[in-house]
């Protein structure tokens, strides 16, 4: 599997020495928390024998344990912290020393091309079978590209990665504390989001790699928001904005890139993967295809999750809402008392690579003893306006979205309006699928001014929402600080 031997073995001792240093200056024990080679007499880091087998020999770390399966949030979180700490560990070492031991192991132009000239020969008569899964893969070429799109436009630094982020390559102490990450084969450099996606292909999905009943190919949510929180907590000490941007991306490729692989080994024959009936690799595909579909599915929701646990200076900014006095609310009422209240711009695009056209929004926000007030104004180039009762898609029309947790982040009320002013709101953790929407008359409940305008061929439109505090159930919000979802709000792309 290896071809270059040296070369691989020279990575691990970069690798390991570099992190021998770290945890000296420390005070730790390297021995115990990184592997350390025990070098050949002849002062090779292996040995090749007579049948040209290859061994080596590293210090045992005692009083360790591992887990093959992810089970509860907490491994999630363990896992996620290792990885995310083994990167941050190697970002003061330069990715140039190390080489590549496996060229184009996550390159998916190479991936892709090896499928196509597999369904150009057609060896075994197979492509017909498989049109729809060749569609598939077709139609998402250009997404799936996005990493190496930022990284050929040099907004992704080369990072040295792991390549193997399965669980059980990490140790765990008798307090299931992370201690040492291990399997250093295949240490390349490579893009930080390879890594992250890789990680969360093996444990989000709790169905095996060959299940033939696809309704069973699921999303174990809670475990990827466990892996994001414990990965990020390391890994945005040295990430950039748009390291953090690519991770989802990672999520969506590793998947895909595995279907591609298993699909191109069907139709070439069964050549590379072992199989061990007729269609093996026919239904690996299928399920690494339904994943990527089920995340597609999601892709609003893992955006979310993995913004909630970037750092503040990339995902929200705090300010202080002003109380204002308005005796009577009507909308020239309102108009007069937002006329004072500083404007703030939205300037942040959750999804920059995939909808690169940003609109402009602007807010204000405001309070009184017994409701919230917000005024956004959006100018974009097309305005949608389709939905137009309570709890509808409103996400998908021209829309605005304010979020406010009471409880430090473990709930929130998300409230979202179209540019009619219809709403849905909704209340619960951060995982969409336990989250619950608020009953219609209770949405009702939220009153709505808006209007647009088209000047010079410039659309705008304007939303005054007015929130009573009985949807929040609190008596008086004076005085109060919230977490900083109080102000995660965004115009979702169309």
């Amino acid at each position: 599997m290896f071809p270059k031997i040296d070369v691989l073995m020279n990575n691990i001792r970069l690798v390991t020495e570099h992190l021998r240093q770290l945890f000296l200056s420390l005070g730790k024990d390297p021995q115990k928390h990184t592997l350390t080679i025990v070098p050949c007499k002849d002062g090779k880091l292996y040995h090749e024998d007579e049948e040209h087998n290859y061994w080596r020999i590293f210090y045992l770390i005692e009083n360790v344990k591992s887990y093959d399966i992810v089970e509860t949030p907490q491994q999630a979180f363990s896992a996620g912290q290792a990885f995310g700490q083994f990167q941050k560990q190697l970002s003061t070492l330069d990715a140039q020393q190390i080489e590549p031991v496996l060229p184009n192991f996550h390159n998916i132009d190479f991936r892709l091309s090896n499928l196509k000239k597999a369904i150009q020969e057609d060896k075994k008569g197979r492509v017909k079978e498989v049109e729809d899964l060749i569609q598939f893969i077709e139609q998402r070429e250009n997404k799936m590209r996005t990493i190496l799109d930022m990284g050929e436009k040099g907004l992704l630094p080369i990072r040295i990665t792991h390549n193997d982020t399965k669980f059980n390559n990490v140790l765990l102490d008798e307090n299931d504390n992370v201690q040492c990450v291990i399997d250093l084969d295949t240490v390349m450099p490579g893009y930080v989001a390879y890594d992250f996606g890789d990680a969360i292909r093996t444990i989000i999905n709790p169905a095996a790699e060959d299940e033939k009943d696809l309704s069973k190919i699921t999303l174990n949510l809670p475990l990827f928001q466990a892996y994001a929180e414990g990965y990020l907590s390391e890994a945005k000490d040295f990430l950039t904005k748009e390291e953090i941007e690519s991770l989802f991306y990672g999520v969506l490729l590793l998947p895909y890139m595995q279907a591609v692989r298993f699909l191109t080994d069907y139709i070439d024959g069964d050549t590379y993967y072992k199989i061990h009936y007729i269609d093996h690799n026919l239904v690996r595909t299928r399920t690494q295809i339904k994943l990527v579909d089920e995340l597609e599915k999601h892709e609003v929701e893992l955006k979310n999750i993995l913004n909630n646990f970037a750092p503040i200076s990339i995902s929200m900014k705090s300010l202080e809402v002003e109380k204002i006095y308005i005796p009577a609310i009507t909308f020239e009422a309102l108009q007069f008392a937002f006329r004072d209240l500083k404007v703030h711009e939205i300037a942040h695009n959750n999804w920059p690579a995939e909808f690169p056209y940003t609109p402009d929004v602007k807010f204000q926000i405001g309070y009184d003893r017994k409701h919230i007030f917000l005024h956004y104004v959006v100018e974009e180039e097309y305005v949608k306006a389709t939905y137009i009762r309570a709890n509808e898609n409103v996400y998908e029309d021209s829309c605005v979205e304010f979020f406010i947790s009471l409880d430090g982040k473990k709930n929130y009320f998300n409230f979202e309006f179209n540019v009619l002013g219809t709403g849905l709101i909704g209340f619960g953790p951060q995982v969409k699928g336990e989250r619950k929407r608020l009953d219609n008359e209770t949405i009702e409940t939220v009153d709505t001014y808006t209007f647009s305008q088209k000047v010079n061929g410039h659309k705008t439109w304007e939303i005054y929402i007015v929130i009573p505090q009985e949807i929040l159930q609190v008596d008086n919000l004076e005085g109060k600080t919230y977490t900083r979802q109080l102000l995660q709000m965004w115009r979702r792309p169309s």
